[in-house]
């Protein structure tokens, strides 16, 4: 999740050099000990759905939708109360990839796919510096991004937010808890929180956030390379931190991914490849078809 980022798990077919990573499934546990490297990774394809109507084309194949319609004849027939067309379509479209039972197949609409795209290239104009998830069911702080305001006002990994701007986030989705907590550069917002059973108020002047994919930092000698998200930045920046590592004769480092919100393959490739010289990294399956 950006800022405050809700990461979407499941990759979105866009084109071949462009291809994009779930978190959750992406296991690249990297140890670089005196010079011996290890590498695991684990990658599944996934697919996104954008906007778009029922009934579209699938392969040569339509599909029938005439019960939908008796359905929405109904609803006009015999609902009490104001319809929204769109929003009946969108509900139809989720429910539609909803049902092939895959969490890694989504839909998105307008809002959520510009939402995520923004996410993945750290394009989130004003904010506070934190990602939020959802823990037991409850928006937790989940990182907090250095040398930004939720960093400088005390704000830590596992505050609960519990109210943004004097309202109650317990009814909230966490897209609306998000959206609150963002705004424009220069404005304020006031947090809710609860630590260790007690609660505090923060309240944090917003600002552009500067939120880069992969920073590092050297600890008892040996380098920590976070990576955050695999955008069109990651690759080059990974490798800045790797040479200054290499510059100043670490004996080891370790590839934390602990909250990455997943991103374009071929930046993963780009990082795995700071380590790993002509080997294979990613294989995909599509249609019983193998490619590497």
């Amino acid at each position: 999740m950006a800022e405050p980022h809700r990461a979407p798990s499941a990759p979105r077919r866009q084109n071949k050099q462009k291809r994009q990573i779930p978190t959750f499934v992406t296991i690249l546990a990297f140890v670089l000990v005196a010079g011996i490297g290890y590498f695991a990774g684990a990658v599944n394809g996934g697919h996104f759905f954008f906007g778009g109507g029922i009934g579209q084309l699938v392969g040569a194949q339509q599909l029938d939708l005439s019960s939908v319609q008796q359905t929405y004849q109904a609803i006009k027939a015999n609902f009490d109360g104001n319809i929204d067309d769109g929003k009946l379509i969108e509900g139809a479209n989720k429910g539609l990839v909803n049902a092939l039972g895959d969490q890694y197949t989504i839909y998105m609409n307008a809002q959520e796919a510009n939402d995520f795209d923004n996410s993945l290239t750290g394009n989130i104009g004003g904010g506070i510096g934190v990602e939020v998830g959802t823990r037991n069911n409850v928006p937790t702080i989940v990182r907090v991004l250095i040398g930004n305001p939720a960093e400088k006002a005390g704000v830590q990994v596992g505050d609960v937010i519990v109210q943004v701007n004097g309202e109650s986030t317990k009814d909230m989705s966490l897209n609306d808890v998000v959206s609150k907590i963002r705004g424009d550069a220069g404005t304020t917002v006031k947090l809710s929180l609860v630590r260790d059973g007690a609660e505090k108020d923060v309240s944090i002047t917003r600002e552009q956030v500067n939120n880069p994919s992969a920073y590092g930092e050297i600890k008892n000698n040996i380098g920590v390379l976070t990576v955050t998200r695999f955008d069109d930045q990651t690759g080059s920046l990974a490798r800045t931190v790797a040479q200054d590592f290499k510059s100043k004769g670490v004996k080891g480092v370790v590839l934390d991914l602990r909250g990455n919100g997943g991103g374009y393959v071929t930046a993963a490739q780009a990082v795995a490849g700071l380590w790993l010289n002509n080997q294979l990294v990613v294989t995909e399956k599509h249609g019983g078809q193998v490619t590497d």
